[in-house]
């Protein structure tokens, strides 16, 4: 949904300039109305290995809709205190579209069980660059680790929703 949802931004972009321009003379309505598109993909990957920083956590991965790979990810995670068996961790998301040199990056806090390997994080912001300046939203990523594999792999889904403004070309 991630490329597919910026293909779809595009075209409504194009097809709307009209409309935009007639609704900038309406009072009391904006000139650039928000679109928003919900987010469903499935992310497979790993510690990154060799680990660049042993101060953090850090993973790479191939992020897919309905199979086909639409980009990469990596992360730099800052471990925080754990209670029981949970460890919280905090640190930004950069997915890399594999069709463009724009990048989206997601500030996200979450925990990870440190017996199950099972985590969860949410986004607290979103910010693009490239051709994704602007976009805006929430993801939330839940998976599982495995944490008796050396390399770290793990399997998660990310859901929410990602929104731009519509603008002139």
């Amino acid at each position: 949904m991630f490329l597919r949802g910026i293909a779809v931004l595009a075209v409504a972009a194009a097809m709307s300039m009209t409309a935009l321009t007639s609704v900038a003379a309406v009072p009391g309505v904006s000139a650039t109305p928000k679109v928003c598109l919900p987010v469903y993909l499935t992310v497979t990957g790993g510690s990154e290995l060799p680990d660049p920083d042993p101060n953090l956590i850090n993973t790479v991965s191939d992020v897919r809709l309905a199979g086909y790979k639409v980009a990469t990810t990596k992360a730099g995670f800052t471990p925080g205190g754990a209670v029981g068996a949970s460890l919280a961790f905090s640190g930004p998301i950069v997915f890399t579209p594999t069709s463009s040199a724009s990048t989206l990056t997601a500030n996200v806090q979450g925990d990870v069980n440190l017996t199950t390997g099972k985590f969860q994080a949410t986004s607290t912001s979103v910010t693009g660059t490239g051709a994704l300046i602007g976009i805006s939203g929430t993801l939330i990523f839940r998976g599982t680790q495995d944490l008796a594999d050396p390399p770290r792999s793990s399997t998660e889904a990310i859901t929410g929703t990602l929104c731009s403004r519509l603008r002139p070309w």
